[in-house]
């Protein structure tokens, strides 16, 4: 408990605004206010804006680092960071990734299932213009084609097991719980690629989401890949379950419509933390809200699908997702560009 309200307190510190004095001469006036004239004001706002996101974002970083998983074990610390920004050692995680990128496009392959779809719907409106040997070659193609589409949306390993999005994704977990600082500092690296609708977020046996909610996900199409163009992380909270978790505390990031959730285990001040970062976080990809409220989505996780308060869901089923704008969340699996 001294640790997490430790870092509640360090979290809580404002960045202290940086003044620049510059003094000018009064024969240097005119010179300068011409320079003054062909510079981009507004630009030379956003970089200082982006130099103060950067500077948070490596703050909120550096104190998981030293709060939570190497506290005062500053060679444990330097060992860690290096492996996770040394440009060798960069090289390594993004072949990693590239051979995963692989993997992934070999199971699941978007593109030729997308041109496949071209070609049936295509063949599909051709129907009504034919008749007779003509129609029955169309309707053997479009047969055809729905095979090889079923083919390849229900992939299986060498044994003959079937192999889906989110299988695969978890199946990768060890790389992320791994290489967490590199994905957390690289976030436009990725492609956040969907792998199902958000229905059971923390896998368990526990409570579902309505009837209601589930049959209007199977009308919904599922998101295009999220990009973003820049690494500053726009908030990190401590969850509120944190306070009933042993030893470990829940972290919540959240990056324009992406949402982070990770335990922290091992938080005592003689141990070496583990940061359970997973290969699925949540995506709002329909949101048309200005913010994604980490608050909100911290208290549903707690009271909803750790106690299964009903009301909880029923909050993100009615509040959130509709009269919030959040609009459907979905589960994302990072693809390296």
């Amino acid at each position: 408990m001294f640790m997490k309200t430790k870092f509640l307190k360090l979290f809580a510190l404002s960045l202290a605004p940086v003044s620049v004095l510059t003094t000018l001469s009064c024969k240097n006036t005119k010179g300068m206010e011409a320079l003054d004239s062909l510079v981009d004001h507004k630009t030379r706002v956003e970089v200082k804006e982006d130099d103060k996101r950067a500077k948070q974002t490596e703050e909120w970083l550096n104190s998981l680092l030293k709060t939570y998983v190497y506290k005062n074990n500053q060679i444990e610390l330097d060992k860690y960071v290096f492996s996770q920004t040394d440009v060798d050692e960069v090289e390594k995680i993004k072949a990693e990734l590239n051979k995963m990128k692989q993997q992934y496009e070999l199971y699941f392959p978007d593109a030729q299932i997308a041109k496949l779809q071209n070609q049936l719907d295509e063949a599909t409106k051709l129907n009504v213009f034919l008749s007779g040997a003509e129609l029955e070659k169309n309707k053997q193609k479009i047969a055809e084609l729905q095979n090889q589409i079923n083919s390849l949306q229900n992939p299986s390993d060498i044994l003959g097991t079937p192999i889906t999005r989110e299988s695969f994704a978890v199946n990768r977990f060890q790389f992320f719980q791994k290489n967490w600082l590199f994905v957390l500092k690289n976030l436009n690296l990725f492609n956040w690629t969907f792998a199902e609708w958000f229905t059971n977020p923390l896998n368990s046996d526990g409570i579902k989401p309505s009837e209601e909610y589930l049959n209007n996900l199977k009308t919904l199409k599922p998101y295009s890949p999220y990009s973003v163009t820049d690494n500053y992380l726009d908030e990190l909270i401590i969850g509120q379950e944190s306070s009933e978790l042993p030893n470990a505390v829940a972290i919540y990031i959240r990056k324009g419509k992406l949402i982070f959730r990770f335990i922290i285990e091992n938080i005592e001040p003689d141990q070496i933390g583990k940061v359970n970062l997973k290969p699925l976080n949540y995506y709002f990809g329909a949101s048309k809200a200005n913010v994604i409220s980490l608050n909100q989505i911290s208290n549903i996780i707690h009271q909803g699908y750790i106690h299964e308060n009903r009301s909880q869901i029923d909050e993100l089923e009615n509040k959130l997702i509709k009269e919030g704008r959040y609009g459907e969340p979905a589960m994302v699996f990072p693809i390296i560009k």
